[in-house]
């Protein structure tokens, strides 16, 4: 991950990468709003602990689906009566 001003982070595909400042093209259009947000912990010299974590999903789907009939199929409507 690169950090990219004080409110935006960049993907890399590897540690090396990011510390290069070499991110990846995200190219597929996402929906909302994502946020990173600092929580707040009890300096560690006062015998809190630090943590940081993020996390990121990526839904990224290209399907197509094809239904076929075999030549010998006869297709009727359901009766209305």
């Amino acid at each position: 991950m690169i950090l990219s001003g004080t409110d935006k982070v960049q993907l890399a595909a590897t540690a090396a990468l990011a510390k290069a400042g070499t991110a990846i093209d995200l190219t597929g259009v996402g929906a909302g709003t994502q946020r990173l947000t600092v929580a707040s912990a009890a300096p560690v010299k006062d015998g809190g602990s630090l943590g940081i974590g993020a996390s990121v999903a990526l839904n990224i789907v290209n399907t197509t689906a094809h239904a076929q009939l075999a030549d010998t199929v006869i297709l009727t409507a359901p009766s209305t009566a």
